[in-house]
């Protein structure tokens, strides 16, 4: 949560406003990426005439090219085991006529004596009768294959001609997939998308006319919803502000005040359809956190505060707010304390016990009023072995820990007073 990187502020925002802001982001959005392709055609259609004519022609040309081929979904399939026919031509016709040589020679008559002599025994038991008919299938069966292996024979033919026709075709195939898809059907799907974007070209001023129209209410919609993002900004960032103020009251900067600028299109709220507007991610407004920490003076950027006392008690009053809001379960503070002490340093004490009721927090610090609050206490040092600085780290008990809030009191040096004044503060938690 980078609190003092000003692009940050309006997000930090809208994170806070929460729902009553996400429909209308969505939305806009949508509007915003519609834009792009409204503006993406424009510039398609707008090109210059001769670049135009080029992309026409080259479509006109891929166009031809696909029609003319005549694809048919299925045809390079069957092209494909033609050709595998062909190459295996001589394989095919040897296997037929050894079968069927086979078949008509030996096997086919075999059965046909098998049949006789069974049926000649086949009255005398019932078993020999049911040998007799499996055979007798079988002889039919293999009959009827020898006569499909002879009209197969008697259709091989291959001519030369229809075979390079084959050839010649998968290769055109081959060729068109290469340019236009992966598959016939890819093909013929890109040709159709070709041919669209060809009858746009041709018919470009008719589109072009009605793109307008599209970014004319397309930019209007924009500016109608960045407008209600607005108002809903500066609504809630009232109430930012009256939280934080009351933060920056209890934190000992009573004349400190805090503000959320919302600025909206130059403060320009009226449509202008002549206007060039600079849509951005969250609409047309600027967020900016600004402090004012002392009466009379200029308010300025949080990030730009000189002091660094007052830039810790702001940045904890705002950490404050949107951990509360962003249900943060963790909040760790790095010295935010640098630069304060007395009344100030008690104030952020007390401020840090009672965040420490709604979230964790991990503080590190080097004053003895804010370790005293500490529920756990981890003393963190340097040193140096043999050449190699290491860091070591030891969770304090209760005595330990009011040593070390002591030694912070008074330095390096601890004396009675400074051990008194330290049981007192962890005591009084």
């Amino acid at each position: 949560m980078n609190l003092l990187d000003k692009s940050r502020h309006i997000e930090l925002l809208d994170r806070y406003i929460g729902k009553d802001i996400e429909n209308f982001k969505k939305q806009y959005n949508q509007l915003l990426s519609t834009r792009k392709e409204i503006l993406k055609k424009q510039g398609e259609l707008s090109a210059d005439p001769v670049e135009r004519n080029r992309k026409i022609d080259l479509l006109q040309y891929e166009i031809d090219e696909i029609v003319n081929a005549n694809l048919q979904i299925g045809e390079e399939e069957k092209l494909i085991e033609q050709k595998n026919l062909f190459q295996n031509s001589e394989k095919i016709s040897l296997a037929l006529n050894e079968t069927y040589s086979v078949l008509n020679d030996n096997i086919v008559q075999g059965l046909q004596k098998c049949c006789a002599d069974m049926q000649a025994i086949s009255k005398f038991d019932s078993e020999y009768e049911r040998i007799y008919k499996v055979i007798q299938e079988a002889y039919y069966d293999i009959e009827e294959t020898k006569r499909d292996i002879g009209s197969n024979l008697d259709n091989i033919y291959y001519d030369t001609e229809e075979q390079q026709k084959v050839f010649d075709r998968l290769d055109y195939i081959f060729n068109l997939k290469r340019k236009y898809g992966n598959t016939i059907e890819d093909v013929l799907d890109y040709c159709k998308k070709l041919q669209q974007q060809l009858e746009e070209l041709n018919s470009s001023n008719e589109i072009i006319e009605q793109l307008n129209k599209e970014y004319e209410q397309n930019t209007y919609s924009l500016f109608d919803i960045s407008l209600k993002m607005h108002n809903i900004r500066v609504a809630k960032a009232k109430e930012i502000e009256k939280i934080v103020n009351q933060e920056l009251i209890d934190l000992e900067m009573p004349k400190a005040k805090f503000d959320v600028v919302v600025s909206f299109n130059n403060n320009v709220f009226e449509y202008d359809k002549l206007q060039n507007y600079e849509f951005n991610q969250n609409g047309l407004d600027d967020v900016s956190f600004m402090i004012c920490t002392n009466v009379g003076s200029r308010a300025q950027l949080i990030g730009k505060i000189a002091s660094g006392g007052e830039l810790s008690r702001i940045t904890l009053a705002l950490k404050v707010v949107f951990a509360n809001f962003y249900d943060i379960p963790t909040i760790i503070f790095d010295e935010i304390d640098t630069g304060l002490s007395g009344q100030a340093c008690v104030a952020l004490a007390n401020k840090f016990k009672n965040i420490s009721k709604k979230h964790q927090i991990i503080l590190i610090t080097h004053h003895a009023n804010i370790a005293a609050i500490g529920t756990n206490n981890i003393f963190v040092k340097k040193q140096i072995n043999e050449g190699v600085t290491k860091s070591f780290a030891k969770v304090l008990n209760e005595e330990e820990k009011i040593q070390e809030v002591a030694r912070i009191l008074s330095g390096n040096e601890k004396t009675e007073i400074s051990l008194k004044h330290a049981e007192q503060l962890v005591k009084n938690i």
